[in-house]
């Protein structure tokens, strides 16, 4: 689990050494509405063929849910 904020880029690494996670995020402060966030995820050529999932989801200050982005693929 990574918890930090939506807005601009952060990156931070997977367990075990398994690659990491880009999000780019929104230029904050975000609009009522539609808005865009995106996500570069970088796993190490010896990463095990299979099924694979990845889960975003934001919080307000007052942890009311925002958003939930839910991702599947497959390697």
């Amino acid at each position: 689990m990574h918890t930090g904020d939506a807005c601009g880029q952060s990156t931070f690494s997977l367990p075990l050494g398994f690659g990491s996670i880009t999000i780019n995020g929104a230029a904050c402060p975000v609009a009522a509405g539609a808005f865009g966030l995106g996500f570069e995820l970088t796993l190490p050529t010896a990463a095990p063929a299979g099924n694979y999932q990845v889960q975003f989801t934001g919080a307000d200050q007052n942890s009311a849910s925002l958003f939930c982005i839910d991702t599947k693929f497959t390697f």
